[in-house]
């Protein structure tokens, strides 16, 4: 019996050698962002560095809630990069030029964030995207339904 691999060797690829080393470094995303408009955050339009960086802050924070560790996560980059997305975004740009959120919308912004990155990153690795929707990804992060499955549990709350 043969098993057929989509790779053309089996040793030809090791996701692990695509692990991050180091989380999203707050400068160069400010350098990245500064001038730009609101699709620069958007998770398609990130390089690699800050795709990886981000994703592994958010998993760090993620891992934290579940096992607390003696070192606080840095969530500095991709707070950063959500609340300029909010901030910039036609549809939740404020007037005032000042954004002011609950608690759980920032969270649940954050938590949708992560679902973007990492789908973004499958959608490089296998050359597929799925749904292409930029404003889904805007629509569910101020999504204000309680049914959202990107609400921040009782659990995770300290």
């Amino acid at each position: 019996m043969s098993f057929e691999t989509p790779l053309s060797s089996p040793s030809s690829i090791c996701l692990r050698s695509l692990r991050p080393r180091i989380g999203a470094d707050l400068k160069e995303l400010n350098s990245v962002f500064e001038g730009s408009n609101w699709q620069t955050c958007l998770p398609s339009s990130l390089s690699e560095s800050h795709l990886l960086g981000l994703t592994l802050d958010m998993r760090h924070f993620e891992a934290a809630e579940v096992q607390p560790t003696q070192t606080a996560p840095n969530l500095a980059g991709p707070l950063y990069t959500v609340l300029r997305l909010l901030m910039e975004h036609p549809a939740t740009k404020p007037p005032s030029g000042k954004l002011s959120l609950p608690e759980e919308t920032v969270w649940r912004s954050l938590k949708v964030y992560q679902w973007g990155l990492e789908r973004e990153i499958v959608n490089r690795i296998i050359g597929v995207g799925g749904e292409t929707d930029r404003e889904s990804l805007i629509d569910a992060m101020t999504d204000t339904s309680k049914a959202s499955r990107f609400r921040r549990s009782e659990r995770g709350r300290r």
